[in-house]
């Protein structure tokens, strides 16, 4: 294995006792990458990707951006960067900070990642993951929903310093989490943040609110459906929800929002409320029984359930089984599920006894109102309808892997996470036959305001030894075939350039960011450049398949959609066993199915070889 990743630039040592803001303001900045060492880089990279024919041309295109464009552009940057380390007006960034800046990938990633973005955020924007180990609570599944929220806000009030390797990362992120809001616009969406001090109420008291509002809620639903009016109309009209809006277009969203505030000051007051709330909570009317349901119910809800644009929606389920969507511009997903990983033991605590009696019912909650015309009902509609076109293109399924997890990794010495990522390299080249551009998530954390990076799976050595895994001729002789011995050293140099890159994406010298800063540099110069028109920047830089680890230790599947005409995998390992969702869009030669099961066999395929006595080495 790697050897610790120093020397690294965040030399900070976590002490105990100290307040969790206490290293923010001395994190190092993030630093702009070297040019050359990113375009070295990048040819190997994308090696497994081209031709013969390809590779030259692309080398003469790489050669001749190294000794002009690529220099100009390297230095806009880095004027770009100094200038985000100036003081910023006070309050821009709400994590607590005296040292309000921000660094130099802030404004181009969150921009062109998230807020530009104009197709719906449902499904393939926003993460989403099972809570509670998946288990189900279906004799009262308001207490469980009390539990969680009570704890989810003692925990939101109680941050705890993080570290890796005993150095601390970030928490600006934390700040994004809770009262906040993405705020569709025309061309660009905002994030709103709003501060919302005070202390969470009682477990009694959140119990008979939540009991109050889902009594309410089945008066009402009730008396519509008993009203001489419903009679006229079909059961199986929708229910006209403004919460469908949310998965709209963010353009169609953003006018019919605005058209909405200027229809009534009722509308005004509702869409703040929301929009400015810790979270969002929804009782779903589902029974999901099994990871795979669990997860295709919280990937998209009904279509009325989830506010797509909160930070935080928490799904309760009629058996009582709960989850999270979440909005992927306002923070990473390690950030909220840490938040619902922690609570996970308490919650069951707290829902297995009635909290004690409240000694006064408390005012009652106060719904909300709406004046919808016949325009936003329309809207609505639409909405459902398009919303339905989404769900019916999307295909989940899981893979509960239980004959071993980072244990049994750790012990052939083998970093959990390349394991797993040579695992769906060789799932994907089964899958498909070719390799593809690989998406995967490291963190930068450990720079002020830092996010992520994209680790590059797919190397000349991952393609190497996928191919060589089905390929059963004995290499003894010459016979160009391979062996378990050569296929295991293949698999050493995979496993190694894997875990080798990844620490450098963590040092903040990774590529991807820095050629999108350079691109985003040449495009505001006007300056035209044939290495962002060339075949392997293009082959490269879209992403067919996307992946990335939760690290929490709780037995929850995490998830999130498809890119187009592509596959996601989001995967959990646990000591014992891992957990994964496998997503893609419903089109010839997808299957998510599929892939699932290719990569259930190539983690015991990568597990056999690794324990073989034959193997050894």
């Amino acid at each position: 294995m790697a050897k610790p990743f120093d020397p690294h630039p965040n030399t900070l040592e976590v002490k105990p006792g100290v307040d969790p803001f206490h290293y923010q303001d001395q994190l190092p900045d993030l630093p702009v990458p070297d040019l050359d060492a990113t375009l070295d880089y990048y040819l190997r990279s994308v090696e497994p990707l081209l031709t013969p024919a390809q590779r030259r041309k692309t080398e003469k295109v790489v050669q001749n951006f190294r000794r002009t464009d690529g220099p100009k552009l390297q230095k806009m940057l880095q004027a770009h960067a100094s200038q985000c380390l100036q003081a910023l007006p006070q309050g821009l960034h709400p994590d607590g900070s005296a040292y309000p800046k921000c660094n130099w990938l802030e404004p181009i990633w969150e921009s062109l990642a998230y807020f530009s973005n104009r197709e719906s955020i449902a499904i393939y924007s926003n993460v989403f993951g099972s809570a509670l180990n998946c288990t189900s609570f279906p004799d009262d599944p308001v207490r469980r929903a009390a539990a969680l929220v009570v704890q989810i806000l003692r925990n939101r009030n109680n941050i705890q310093l993080e570290n890796i390797s005993g150095r601390p990362l970030c928490l600006a992120q934390y700040s994004r989490l809770w009262s906040t809001c993405r705020v569709p616009g025309v061309e660009h969406d905002q994030l709103t943040v709003t501060d919302t001090n005070g202390e969470p109420i009682s477990m009694s008291e959140m119990e008979h609110q939540l009991r109050w509002i889902v009594a309410s809620a089945a008066a009402s639903a009730s008396s519509a459906a008993s009203s001489p009016s419903s009679s006229s109309s079909s059961s199986s009209s929708p229910v006209l929800s403004v919460a469908a809006l949310t998965s709209e277009n963010r353009t169609r969203w953003a006018t019919t929002r605005a058209r909405m505030m200027q229809d009534s000051d009722i509308n005004v007051e509702s869409i703040k409320c929301i929009e400015s709330s810790i979270l969002f909570l929804s009782f779903s009317d589902e029974s999901p029984s099994n990871g795979t349901a669990i997860m295709e119910a919280l990937s998209h809800g009904s279509g009325n359930d989830i506010w797509f644009d909160k930070s935080m929606t928490l799904m309760i389920f009629a058996n009582g089984t709960a989850g999270i969507n979440l909005e992927h511009g306002a923070a990473d997903a390690v950030v909220p599920t840490r938040v619902l990983s922690l609570s996970t033991t308490e919650v069951f605590q707290m829902e297995s006894q009635a909290p004690p009696p409240l000694l006064a019912a408390p005012a009652p909650p106060i719904p909300l109102h709406w004046h919808l015309t016949p325009t936003t009902q329309t809207d609505i509609s639409t909405a459902l309808s398009n919303w339905k076109t989404l769900v019916a293109g999307h295909h989940l399924a899981t893979v509960t892997f239980q004959k071993f997890g980072a244990d049994f990794m750790k012990k052939q010495k083998c970093g959990p996470d390349a394991f797993i990522q040579m695992a769906i390299q060789l799932a994907h080249w089964r899958d498909q036959q070719k390799f593809v551009a690989t998406y995967e998530t490291a963190t930068t954390r450990l720079f002020f305001h830092g996010r992520t990076e994209t680790i590059r799976p797919l190397t000349p050595e991952s393609a190497a030894w996928a191919r060589s895994m089905d390929n059963n001729d004995d290499d003894v002789g010459g016979g160009g075939g391979h062996n378990s011995r050569s296929r295991l050293r293949l698999l050493r140099a995979a496993l190694d350039e894997h875990v080798s890159y990844t620490l450098r994406c963590m040092r903040g010298q990774g590529i991807d960011r820095h050629l999108l800063a350079l691109r985003v540099m040449a495009a505001q110069s006007k300056m035209d450049c044939d290495f962002f028109k060339d075949d392997a920047y293009t082959l490269s830089s879209v992403w067919s398949l996307t992946t990335s680890q939760l690290p929490e230790m709780v037995a929850d599947y995490p998830g999130f959609g498809a890119p187009p005409h592509g596959y996601g995998v989001c995967y959990r390992i646990l000591p014992t066993q891992v957990l994964a969702t496998v997503t893609s869009c419903r089109e010839p030669g997808l299957d998510a199915d599929r892939l699932a099961k290719n990569l259930y066999r190539a983690l015991e395929d990568v597990g056999r070889l690794l324990e073989s006595s034959e193997s050894k080495l």
